[in-house]
């Protein structure tokens, strides 16, 4: 019963602003859920197969290797498939290798920033917008307390508590956004240290005929 009266109690003191907060916060936790779900079926944590393919282009198993990476669906595997095929099946150019091999690895990381912006956005915006109803909130309590030949306490307390909250709606879109920002952030930062190594790795080995 309290649990109740309390959310109807927040859901009067909500504004058109709050409202917006809370569209706000349900798109940014969609995209986040979204993001993590992607990063965990794409495995990013797991990057033990980059010692086994490694292994076998110094072998110059290069059939093996390309085998192992067909399973994978990490942004390096394609990275290094695509190293393996120009520069030992195919034997291209260094400098057509390494363009070749720049092309892949931007466009997989892209596909990680995909919709990476829209959360730092929402990150930023929503305190904005809180304050923005917390303005609202203060102007709103004033005015009446203004054109009021009496001045009713309970009034002057519901403008403010219409602000505080979207105030605290605000910070709660806003927290959560620059956390799961950052996070999605260093994971991408991982994956892309990580490709880098690896083809520094690779695309020193000499060919074995």
């Amino acid at each position: 019963m309290n649990i109740f009266y309390s959310l109807v109690t927040l859901y009067q003191h909500v504004s058109s602003v709050g409202l917006l907060l809370i569209v706000m916060g349900a798109f940014t936790l969609a995209i986040l859920l979204l993001k993590i779900f992607q990063f965990r079926r794409l495995g990013l944590s797991k990057v033990q197969f980059i010692d086994q393919v490694l292994a076998h282009v110094k072998a110059g198993q290069y059939s093996q290797a390309l085998q192992s990476l067909g399973t994978i669906k990490h942004p390096v595997a394609a990275v290094l498939q695509a190293l393996i095929e120009k520069k030992f099946q195919h034997d291209e150019s260094v400098q057509y290798v390494e363009a070749e091999v720049q092309r892949v690895g931007e466009a997989r990381l892209s596909q990680l920033e995909s919709y990476l912006r829209p959360i730092e956005v929402m990150s930023n915006l929503a305190p904005l917008v809180g304050l923005l109803g917390t303005v609202l909130g203060i102007i709103m309590a004033f005015s009446a307390v203004k054109s009021a030949t009496y001045v009713d306490p309970g009034q002057l307390s519901n403008g403010i508590s219409h602000a505080l909250v979207t105030t605290a709606l605000g910070l709660c879109v806003a927290i959560p956004a620059q956390i799961g920002f950052h996070y999605l952030d260093s994971c991408i930062e991982k994956v892309r240290l990580v490709m880098s190594d690896s083809v520094a790795q690779m695309i020193n080995q000499p060919a074995k005929i």
